[in-house]
């Protein structure tokens, strides 16, 4: 499973994609978090990245897909983890009220219109692993960082997410 939402206040605990809604959870778009000690995280080196956890259990990318992400007339959620729903997640992620938010960088590839940067399989994204003594750190960037930086499309993706905040 991958994290939907790292909380730190103190001490770590992890919200996982959501369970069904009762009156503990909460939606990621209701601005829950408004404190300046908390952080928001779709996901980090030890669990799967954004692409991963969506594709990994549909019933709960259903879930969060109709709790907090879809739009008006959208039904089920896509089984794919493309750069919309990538999108969607970091934006909810963003607007949490956290202080800070912190993505892999492979979430933030995954948000890439054109889909270019997330042509391995979601698994693959993955930092580490560990439940794995052999699965450590493999992930590696498929891009140079000098590409990125020259990149208009991936750039303005980004910065457009991030300005609105």
């Amino acid at each position: 499973m991958g994290i939907s939402l790292s909380i730190l206040d103190g001490r770590p605990r992890n919200q996982r994609p959501p369970p069904p809604l009762t009156a503990k959870t909460h939606s990621l778009t209701e601005n829950s978090l408004s404190c300046w000690t908390q952080v928001a995280s779709p996901s980090c080196h030890d669990v799967l990245p954004v692409r991963a956890w969506w594709e990994e259990d549909y019933e709960r990318s259903q879930r969060l897909w109709s709790r907090d992400l879809a739009r008006d007339g959208e039904d089920a959620p896509p089984a794919k983890c493309g750069p919309a729903v990538a999108q969607a997640i970091l934006r909810a992620h963003l607007a949490s009220g956290a202080c800070l938010m912190i993505a892999p960088l492979q979430d933030w590839l995954a948000c890439c219109p054109s889909g270019k940067y997330s042509t391995a399989e979601a698994l693959e994204e993955r930092i580490n692993d560990p439940t794995k003594s052999k699965h450590y750190w493999r992930w590696r960037q498929q891009c140079l960082l000098e590409d990125l930086c020259e990149d208009e499309e991936f750039q303005s993706t980004v910065r457009g997410m991030a300005s609105r905040m």
